[in-house]
């Protein structure tokens, strides 16, 4: 079982917190129980508590033990002292009465008794009151205040009587004896003195008198000494002047200058009447100076403002006028010129003529004043050509071409023109050289100022040469399965126009059996302005050649091979117009053909095949290089498939 223990409180509180190590039991044929209503690390109160273990075993026997927990108050109070004071003496230079406020304490259990140690009357200084706090348990805790007597009271004082003198030669005034004041202090006067000048100056100077007491408080009183000024000031006034008028006829800002002034205490102001603009004629300015104590003097000064300025002239806007039809300008209106003057209008003439020449004029305006100041300004009036001259062109023209379908030398005629100042050139655009149609001529007659008309006159150059015939004959074979066609590529050996192309016109261009044997063809060639030439051809048509089935009948005359497909298995592309298709023989309604390269892909594929295909690729229009290809016919009755070679001759 613990011994009993005594604690002290824990801190800020008026109880603690108390461990110790628990007890043990034992008992003779059974575990034993163990009880308790205070454990460690209960809260214990102050003072003394029991604690008491039970032990109990099995059979319900008991047995007890205890010991004391003892918790003492170790803590001390706290007091913060009132805040210090400060009192001002009395009229016997001490304090009593104070008023010192409250001790501000403060225990963890409580507090007992607050006292002090101040006095019943304190003196002039500072006197230290001790302040102690004492607990419930006995502790105590102490804080001082200082209480501060101060001498806050003024000495009074009383300044002598205020004097009033007459300012001396200096404008000042020296006084030996200003007096005495009356002071009184309730703790006592330490001195008295006063800022008094040597010489005093003109006007009224304030004395302070100061009282300092024993503590330093000081009071003070003023004495007025005042010093009169009664001798007027002297002034010699400016020289006069003589100044211009401005624009208003009056004269601002006139510097007058100064006058000369002079007073035994000073000037105080110099002033004038002069107004702030000064009319034509003579001014009298007052000049007036005042001195420090109001004493004044006068003097004047003349002021002459003359007009010197001459007036401001604009002159009418400048004039631009047409010539009439003599080449000049009358009538001119030339405006009004603007005048001003500062004072007075007076005249204004100009030198204007009656009659103004092509070009420009100087016209000078003048405008004088009332006081005889005078300003020219000038004008322009500029007589312009605006009339365009007067063109007739010769009349349009038409000729034949030359050989070389143009024409050269062409005479244009003359125009007719006319100008109010007279004409500087006419000239055209005609060229050396006027070439097949129309030509428009374009003359430009320019008069001596610059003015142009323009005309036009139209120049036709007319071809009526016949284009040239260079023909040839040709020698055709009827394809198989088709007609022979021909074109004029086939049979113009060099045909030409001096002026134009051509176009050609054939009375045949298809041929059939009926057509074997000598064709004579006429072809008529026209150029582009109409001129035609008429000429013939003779056209030889012959059988293809050809008799797939050996009936002793021209294939292409055969009928009865067009109930017979067979293909041939080569052609000849090269441009020759022999066997430049892959034709194939007794093609009789719709047909669709493709052909592949060696290597599978479609190159050529026409669903309407009219043995057309001239060994060129359908995907691009390329030519295919010479070479076997593989090819397959759909008909409507039956598919042929096999092997076509493309063999161009080179």
């Amino acid at each position: 079982m613990p011994s009993d223990m005594t604690v002290g409180n824990d801190a800020g509180t008026c109880d603690a917190v108390v461990t110790w190590t628990a007890p043990t039991a034992s008992d003779n044929c059974t575990a034993v129980t163990l009880t308790s209503i205070h454990n460690s690390g209960d809260v214990f109160p102050l003072g003394t508590t029991t604690v008491t273990y039970t032990a109990t075993d099995a059979a319900g026997n008991v047995a007890t033990a205890s010991f004391t927990v003892t918790v003492e108050d170790t803590e001390n109070p706290t007091i913060t002292a009132p805040s210090d004071v400060t009192v001002s003496a009395n009229s016997s230079c001490n304090a009593f009465g104070v008023a010192l406020g409250t001790a501000t304490t403060g225990d963890n259990c409580g507090v007992a008794s607050v006292t002090n140690d101040a006095p019943g009357t304190y003196p002039l200084g500072t006197t230290v009151v001790t302040w102690t706090v004492t607990d419930n348990a006995g502790n105590t805790a102490s804080a001082t205040q200082n209480v501060t007597v101060e001498d806050n009271t003024n000495p009074t004082i009383v300044a002598p009587a205020d004097i009033t003198v007459s300012a001396n030669a200096s404008c000042g005034a020296v006084i030996s004896n200003l007096g005495n004041t009356v002071t009184f202090d309730n703790c006592g006067v330490a001195s008295v003195s006063n800022n008094a000048p040597s010489v005093f100056p003109l006007g009224a100077t304030i004395v302070t008198w100061t009282v300092t007491d024993n503590s330093g408080n000081a009071s003070t009183a003023n004495q007025l000494i005042t010093v009169v000024d009664n001798t007027n000031p002297t002034i010699t006034e400016p020289v006069d002047i003589i100044v211009s008028a401005d624009m208003n006829c009056e004269a601002t800002g006139v510097a007058l200058g100064a006058p000369a002034t002079a007073d035994n205490c000073g000037v105080a102001t110099v002033v004038n009447n002069a107004p702030a603009a000064f009319p034509i004629g003579t001014t009298v300015v007052t000049w007036t100076v005042t001195d420090n104590s109001g004493n004044i003097a006068t003097a004047t000064q003349e002021v002459l403002v003359i007009d010197d300025m001459a007036p401001v002239v604009t002159a009418p806007a400048d004039v631009t006028v047409s010539t009439n039809f003599g080449c000049e300008a009358i009538g001119v209106v030339l405006g009004s010129p603007v005048v001003t003057d500062n004072c007075t209008a007076g005249t204004i003439t100009n030198d204007a003529p009656m009659i103004y020449p092509l070009g420009t004029t100087i016209v000078t305006w003048t405008a004088t004043d009332a006081a005889g100041n005078s300003t020219s300004v000038t004008q322009q009036v500029i007589v312009e050509d605006t009339q365009a001259p007067v063109l007739t062109v010769p009349s349009d023209l038409e000729v034949i071409s030359n050989s070389g379908c143009d024409a050269t030398g062409v005479v244009l005629g003359t125009p007719v023109t006319d100008d109010n100042c007279g004409i500087a050139s006419v000239v055209n655009d005609a060229p050396v050289v006027f070439p097949s149609g129309t030509t428009v001529v374009t003359w430009t007659v320019t008069d001596n100022s610059g003015n142009q008309t323009t005309g036009s006159q139209l120049v036709t150059v007319l071809d009526l040469v016949a284009p040239t015939a260079v023909l040839t004959d040709i020698t055709i074979k009827l394809p198989v399965g088709t007609d022979a066609v021909i074109d004029e590529t086939m049979i113009d050996s060099g045909s030409s126009d001096n002026c134009s192309a051509i176009s050609f016109q054939l009375s045949q261009y298809n041929f059939t059996c009926d057509d074997l044997g000598e064709n004579l063809v006429t072809v008529t060639i026209t150029d582009q302005a109409g001129n035609e030439t008429v000429a013939t051809v003779v056209v030889t048509v012959e059988p293809s050649g050809v008799d797939q089935d050996f009936d002793g009948i021209d294939d292409a005359c055969d009928e009865d091979i067009k109930d017979y497909v067979d293909v041939p298995n080569g052609f000849t592309p090269d441009g020759d117009g022999i066997n430049d298709t892959f034709v194939i023989p007794g093609l009789d309604g719709e047909a669709q053909i493709t052909i592949y390269n060696r290597y599978g892909n479609m190159v050529y594929q026409n669903t309407a095949y009219d043995n057309s295909w001239d060994g060129t690729s359908s995907l691009n229009g390329q030519e295919l290089p010479d070479g076997t290809y593989f090819y397959v016919l759909e008909l409507s009755t039956e598919t042929k498939s096999g092997y076509v070679y493309i063999n161009r001759v080179h």
